[in-house]
C-alpha cells in the first residue's frame, strides 16, 4: 500500500514538471510562429513589388513610386520640342503657301506642347512656349529688322533712294515685326493652356 502511494506521488511529480516544461516553451514557439508570419508576409510583400505590385512589409505598405517620364520635362528639352513642331507648320506651309494660317496655329500648337511637357506650372509653361515662339521668330525679326533699316535709312537721307519704295519697305518691316510678336504671344498662351491640361507635375 504504502508501495502504491509513493508511486501515484511520483506519477503526479512527473506530469506537474510536463506541464512545466511545456509552459515553458509556449511562448518560444509563439515569438517563433510570429517570426515565421513575419518572414512570410516579407517574402509576399517582395515578390508583388517585382511583379509591379506595391511593397508591403512588416511595417505596412509603401508609397508608390513614379514611372520615369511622368515628372516635368526640362525647360531646354520642352523648348526644342516646341520649335520642332512650329518648324513643321512653317514647312507645310512652305509647301502649301494657301495654309497660311498653319504659322499661326503652328505657334500656339508648338507653345501648347512645350507647355504640357514643362509640367503644370502655368507661368513656367508659358514663358517655356514663349520662349519657343521666339526662338522661331528670329528670322522675322531679323527681316523686319532690315527692312526697317533700310527705309529709315533713306529717309534721313543716309542712303540713295533709287529704287527703293520707302512706303513697301516701311510696310514688309511692320509685316514681319507683327508676325513675331504674334508668335511669341500665341505660343505663350499655347503653353499656359498645356500647363492646364497638363498630368505632370508643376517643375520643382
Amino acid at each position: 500500500m504504502i508501495d502504491n502511494e509513493w508511486s501515484g506521488a511520483a506519477d503526479d511529480a512527473q506530469s506537474t514538471d510536463a506541464a512545466q516544461t511545456e509552459t515553458d516553451q509556449s511562448p518560444v514557439s509563439s515569438r517563433t510562429d510570429r517570426s515565421e508570419t513575419t518572414d512570410r508576409r516579407g517574402e509576399n510583400g517582395d515578390a508583388r513589388h517585382e511583379w509591379g505590385g506595391p511593397a508591403v512589409d512588416a511595417h505596412g505598405p509603401t508609397e508608390p513610386v513614379e514611372s520615369p517620364g511622368s515628372g516635368p520635362m526640362g525647360r531646354l528639352a520642352a523648348t526644342g520640342i516646341g520649335v520642332g513642331c512650329m518648324l513643321l507648320a512653317a514647312f507645310v506651309f512652305y509647301v502649301f503657301p494657301a495654309s497660311s494660317w498653319l504659322l499661326f496655329a503652328g505657334s500656339a500648337l508648338g507653345g501648347g506642347i512645350a507647355g504640357y511637357l514643362r509640367g503644370s506650372n502655368t507661368k513656367e509653361s508659358a514663358l517655356t512656349g514663349g520662349l519657343a515662339g521666339g526662338i522661331v521668330a528670329i528670322p522675322a525679326l531679323l527681316a523686319g529688322g532690315l527692312f526697317l533699316y533700310i527705309s529709315g535709312s533713306v529717309l534721313i537721307g543716309d542712303a540713295s533712294a533709287d529704287g527703293v519704295d520707302v512706303g513697301f519697305a516701311l510696310v514688309v518691316a511692320v509685316f514681319f515685326l507683327i508676325a513675331a510678336a504674334l508668335s511669341v504671344l500665341l505660343a505663350a498662351i499655347g503653353g499656359a493652356i498645356g500647363a492646364m491640361v497638363t498630368d505632370r507635375p508643376a517643375p520643382k
